[in-house]
């Protein structure tokens, strides 16, 4: 399951490895763009793409796998820890993973102020990253810097985390 998968590059890859995947955006523009990509594997029942706002999507079925890669900081505070804990409790099989990232204030300012400009918000301190994950029953199987900008300061923290048995 990919959250707010935009065109995401790792559809095709989950596809040309086998898996079924599902792709939920809230843009019908970028849906439109991989229906004439991946017509095929639609077609098929590889690939079902949902319209709809992440924030408030509930799926029909959990997933052996989790992608909001660059969606987490543009939910709406207000809104994120009811996401948070929906996507640990009905998106995720046990044993399952989420794959995802958050930002995280550094002295890169244009970058930041763009990103703000988007919507984004930011976690004050990367040592945040890890209790969110474990406190949900999360085991963290990576937790990096993801460096966009080879001159600043890594503003991403992405992780790799699974949903442990019988977690939260």
């Amino acid at each position: 399951m990919d959250l707010g998968s935009g065109n995401s590059p790792a559809i095709k890859d989950l596809l040309q490895r086998g898996w079924r995947v599902i792709a939920v955006d809230s843009s019908r523009a970028t849906l439109a763009i991989l229906e004439k990509q991946f017509k095929g594997e639609i077609n098929l029942g590889k690939l079902s793409l949902i319209e709809k706002d992440v924030a408030t999507f509930t799926p029909l079925e959990s997933a052996d796998l989790v992608i909001a890669a660059d969606i987490f900081p543009y939910i709406n505070p207000s809104k994120f820890e009811n996401l948070w804990n929906r996507i640990h409790d009905t998106f995720i099989k046990e044993n399952g993973f989420l794959i995802g990232n958050f930002f995280r204030v550094t002295n890169a300012t244009p970058e930041i102020n763009a990103l703000k400009e988007m919507g984004a918000w930011f976690l004050p301190d990367r040592r945040m990253v890890r209790p969110l994950l474990t406190n949900q029953g999360y085991e963290i199987i990576k937790c990096t810097f993801r460096k966009d900008q080879p001159n600043n300061d890594p503003i991403c923290i992405q992780f790799i985390a699974k949903k442990t048995f019988g977690s939260k």
